[in-house]
């Protein structure tokens, strides 16, 4: 029996709270500060990461927001070209739209990388989600803990896989390390 394991990367701005909401103005200013702390917090860290996939031939799904893609469109080009897939983590991190809505926002980003896979920012998805998911063509959701064992679901009514994060659920509580 073959072994498979897989890899996901949520692409989302770094202190996605304060800084996307500046990102996502309609004002065409936009400081260079923002972009100095994009590309240092977003660009610069997923290139490495590219390096370090190359060097180990491995693929991997990126879960990219709406925002990432709207100011570092190269970017997210780049990651495909270079074979990994490309999938939806809402249209921003922080977006309070429902998901249909968020959905009909990005949907040129949807067409251009024939997105199928959608990631819940913060994990929080509700099951009439799926047939929202469905209704849009999308394949699988992958934002649940599964617990243990690691169990993959299709569900019954809009035939959407979900696939968890990790067979470990997330830690009750998170440490502060100063």
């Amino acid at each position: 029996m073959k072994v498979y394991n897989v890899l996901s990367v949520d692409l989302e701005f770094w202190l996605s709270r304060i800084l996307e909401p500046e990102f996502m103005r309609e004002s065409p200013e936009k400081s260079d500060l923002l972009y100095t702390i994009l590309e240092r917090t977003v660009v610069e860290p997923t290139v490495k990461l590219l390096e370090i996939f190359e060097n180990t031939s491995t693929s991997s799904t990126f879960f990219v927001t709406h925002s990432v893609y709207s100011v570092a469109p190269k970017l997210v080009d780049r990651l495909s070209r270079k074979g990994h897939e490309i999938a939806f983590h809402g249209y921003c991190h922080n977006d309070p739209s429902s998901l249909a809505v968020q959905i009909q926002k990005s949907a040129s980003f949807l067409t251009r990388y024939a997105v199928k896979g959608y990631r819940a920012p913060e994990m929080r998805i509700h099951r009439f989600d799926f047939s929202i998911l469905a209704r849009y063509n999308f394949v699988y959701d992958s934002s649940t803990y599964g617990g243990g064992p690691y169990k993959v679901h299709v569900d019954s009514h809009t035939h959407v896989w979900e696939i968890p994060v990790s067979c470990y659920p997330p830690p009750q509580r998170m440490e502060s390390y100063g």
